[in-house]
Formats: C-alpha cells, sequence, structure tokens
C-alpha cells in the first residue's frame, strides 16, 4: 500500500492528471482507489479525468450512493 500526502485539492487533481500521463505510456493496467470518505480518491479522478479531456460533472459514486 501507498500513503501519499498532498497539502491540497489542487495537488491532488495535479497527482491525477500524472498518473493518467503515466498510465497511458503503458496502456491495459488497473489502478484501484481506496480510502475513506472524503480521502480524496474522486478529486484524483478528477484529476485524471480532466488530463483525458472529460469536460462534464465528475461525480463521487460513494456521494451518490449515500444521497
Amino acid at each position: 500500500m501507498l500513503t501519499i500526502k498532498l497539502a491540497d485539492d489542487a495537488a491532488t487533481e495535479a497527482l491525477g492528471a500524472r498518473l493518467a500521463a503515466e498510465a497511458a505510456r503503458q496502456p491495459g493496467g488497473v489502478v484501484y482507489l481506496q480510502g475513506t470518505l472524503g480521502a480524496g480518491k474522486t478529486t484524483l479522478a478528477r484529476g485524471w479525468l480532466r488530463s483525458l479531456g472529460v469536460a462534464g460533472a465528475i461525480r463521487s459514486p460513494t456521494y451518490t450512493l449515500i444521497e
């Protein structure tokens, strides 16, 4: 397990974008995000998806289930 502490949402989104760039170099991999509610999983995924050109709303599946 890897633990990374990031300063804020912008840093988390930037990490997501960097991971997307690395994943594009080696397609076919799987990324598994695990964490408590509010850990930043959706924020990281948002950075990843924005770097791939996704412009629409990116919502947390956990939030949707709870709501």
